[in-house]
């Protein structure tokens, strides 16, 4: 289906828009900081790891004894079905390759 655009939009007003239509974000009940110091389970696009949080800021997170989970298994079980020691102590990511992450007990 065609769409027809009558009059030009320019990329200043599309940014006017996005800015206007953006609320900011100042405060996140239930964010990553509240999980520091917590093992944690970290779903990102590519791959999935496990650790303690150890630090966050607006662009990274850090995890300390990181493992890489293959298959996670059934969530009732006290271990992964597959995961690997990375070969560091200290994993740090992209905030914006996570998509979900929770505390678990493994």
């Amino acid at each position: 289906m065609k769409t027809v655009i009558k009059t030009p939009v320019t990329v200043e007003k599309v940014v006017e828009r996005v800015t206007e239509e953006r609320s900011e974000i100042v405060d996140v009940p239930g964010g990553p900081g509240e999980l520091l110091e917590t093992n944690v389970y970290v779903q990102c696009t590519s791959y999935a790891y496990t650790g303690i949080l150890k630090g966050v800021n607006d662009t990274y997170i850090e995890i300390m004894n990181p493992h890489i989970v293959y298959m996670t298994g059934a969530w009732s079980r006290k271990t992964f079905e597959t995961a690997e020691a990375l070969p560091t102590k200290k994993l740090v990511l992209f905030q914006a390759q996570i998509e979900g992450m929770f505390t678990i007990d493994r």
